[in-house]
């Protein structure tokens, strides 16, 4: 079961890179499925972030970056993180403890929320 998992997860994101390939990012904000943005009136840490993976699978590195300058991480990591998830399945390494996978989200998250809150206070988020 956890091997058919691994596979339909790796599946769902080749299908997720086609999609950002095909789609053309709007810059209109009113067009935003973000509920904090809509909601409060301001970006959330993420806002930016799908049409900066957009740009990025369509090789515009440059404008993904302006959108969210974290979408090459956020990429890096689900390569990664599906990489050793699959070895792990394999028993080719072993599988990372829960602990260490809390750490490791913790401080993403607080990359993440630290870009934001710069951003917001030099008013490079994208609205």
């Amino acid at each position: 079961m956890r091997r058919l998992l691994f596979w339909l997860v790796g599946g769902a994101g080749a299908a997720g890179l086609v999609v950002l390939a095909a789609w053309t990012p709007s810059d209109d904000a009113s067009l935003s499925f973000c509920l904090t943005r809509q909601a409060l009136g301001l970006p959330c840490p993420g806002c930016g972030l799908t049409r900066g993976l957009a740009h990025l699978v369509q090789g515009n590195l440059g404008q993904a970056m302006t959108l969210h300058p974290l979408a090459p991480l956020v990429v890096v990591d689900a390569a990664v993180g599906w990489g050793v998830w699959g070895l792990a399945l394999h028993g080719l390494v072993a599988a990372p403890s829960t602990r260490a996978l809390r750490l490791v989200l913790l401080a993403q998250l607080a990359v993440f929320v630290a870009l934001w809150l710069g951003r917001l206070a030099t008013g490079t988020a994208p609205f």
